[in-house]
Order: C-alpha cells, then sequence, then structure tokens
C-alpha cells in the first residue's frame, strides 16, 4: 500500500511484499520453525513479478512462474512421499 500511495509503481510494490513473505519463512526458519513451500514460491513469485516491472523484461512472466510453481509443487509432493516411505 505505501509503494502506491508514493507512487513509486507496482513493481516496487510487488517487490516489497515479496520480501516480506520470504523475510517471514527466514526468520521462520532460523526459529526452527516449519515454513511452507507453498508460500516461499509465493514470495520469489512475488520478487519475480517486481523484478519484472522494474526493469522492464520483455519475456512473458506469467507462463515461467506456472512452470515454476508447478516444479515446487512437483519437489514438495516427492519429499513428502521420500519421508513418509522412511
Amino acid at each position: 500500500g505505501l509503494a502506491l500511495l508514493l507512487d513509486v509503481g507496482w513493481g516496487w510494490g510487488l517487490l516489497g511484499i515479496g520480501v516480506i513473505i520470504l523475510g517471514e519463512a527466514a526468520i521462520r526458519s532460523s526459529m526452527n520453525v516449519t515454513i511452507d513451500g507453498f508460500w516461499v514460491a509465493i514470495g520469489i513469485a512475488f520478487l519475480a513479478g517486481g523484478a519484472w516491472e522494474i526493469f522492464r523484461v520483455s519475456w512473458p512472466l506469467i507462463p515461467i512462474l506456472i512452470i515454476a510453481c508447478g516444479l515446487a509443487a512437483l519437489w514438495n509432493a516427492v519429499r513428502r512421499e521420500r519421508a513418509h516411505s522412511n
């Protein structure tokens, strides 16, 4: 909200949200509290969206994010399956 109020653009707002989400995950990790991979992926997506907007990257962002989220979900499922089989 502050980025929009100060009229610095969507890119900085998205970047700030990504930093907040990933910062929360880092703090949880440092306190030995489990972190959810979904929120880490969302934080990375916000960071990527902000960077895309700030640097005006010409590549299509949405397909790349969908692929990344799919890979993260697959990795999480494989990791859980390995934990249950042990």
